[in-house]
């Protein structure tokens, strides 16, 4: 289990804490369990703003997910 460290923009970041958006789409999947998100928060902030909780993990394309 670990923790990975994901870029988002501020747009997003403020939906997430909102908990407007609850899914991340990412391309590439870690090669380890994950158990957290650290979440840093691009320009113009510019820094780690805040860690999530994963709960689930879906390995498939988007279509099917």
């Amino acid at each position: 289990m670990g923790k990975i460290l994901i870029s988002i923009n501020p747009e997003y970041v403020e939906k997430i804490l909102s908990g407007e958006k609850k899914y991340e789409f990412r391309k590439i999947n870690p090669k380890r369990k994950i158990d957290a998100l650290v979440i840093y928060q691009t320009y113009p902030l510019m820094r780690v703003v805040a860690e999530a909780e994963v709960k689930t993990t879906f390995y498939d394309s988007l279509e099917i997910i």
